[in-house]
């Protein structure tokens, strides 16, 4: 296995040993567990693999973020208003949770959370979902943070719209609020559109904590 050298690396390594979530079908532990193997024998990557030749992982070590989900917080601040109004549908997550969805759903539109969509029951969804998930390259140690998110995978949204469906405007919503320790988000949206589907995609990134001084 390659040497963790350093301190970050020395942390996720320790952490995946008890993180990686252990619920779902057979095959989704399967991938989560070759995944977390990849990765403790591969490590994070540096300035000897070509990809990552000239970007430095110097700032994510200094944050040195916790690996896994945090705890549960209760519910956080009021929402701002979006920055695009006028009906639509779409989730809010925050702190890398999913905290709710909004609006009413089109025919032909199905959103859930990831972990629901993983341990639903055998559906063409599931199957294609399934055939994404085990396509991802992570072999290598250019492919580290592949494989360290398909380790950790369990949070998320799955947003399907079936063939010819217009489902008009999702707006996606994410927040950070809180003193709680850095952490390392493995937060999945995957959107599944069928041939001849549409989707107008809007995401708005915001900060909830009131500003101080």
């Amino acid at each position: 296995a390659a040497d963790t050298n350093t301190r970050l690396e020395a942390s996720w390594a320790s952490s995946l040993r008890t993180a990686v979530p252990g619920s779902g079908p057979e095959w989704l532990q399967a991938l989560r567990a070759g995944a977390a193997e990849e990765f403790l024998h591969s490590g994070l990557p540096g300035n000897t693999d070509e990809a990552w030749k000239y970007t430095s992982l110097r700032r994510l070590e200094d944050l040195h973020p916790e690996l896994g989900i945090g705890p549960a917080g209760g519910q956080g601040p009021a929402w701002p208003p979006p920055l695009v109004a006028g009906g639509g549908f779409g989730f809010r997550a925050h702190n890398g949770q999913v905290e709710g969805f909004d609006g009413n759903l089109p025919p032909g539109v199905t959103m859930v959370r990831l972990e629901q969509a993983l341990r639903g029951s055998s559906s063409t969804v599931l199957d294609r979902l399934r055939s994404l998930l085990e396509k991802v390259e992570i072999h290598g140690r250019g492919r580290s943070f592949e494989a360290l998110n398909t380790a950790m995978l369990d949070d998320g949204v799955l947003l399907h719209v079936t063939a010819g469906v217009d489902a008009g405007l999702c707006l996606a919503q994410w927040a950070q609020s809180g003193s709680q320790p850095s952490r390392m988000g493995n937060f999945r949206f995957i959107l599944l559109l069928e041939p001849g589907a549409r989707l107008s995609l809007v995401e708005h990134y915001q900060g909830l904590d009131a500003p101080t001084g």
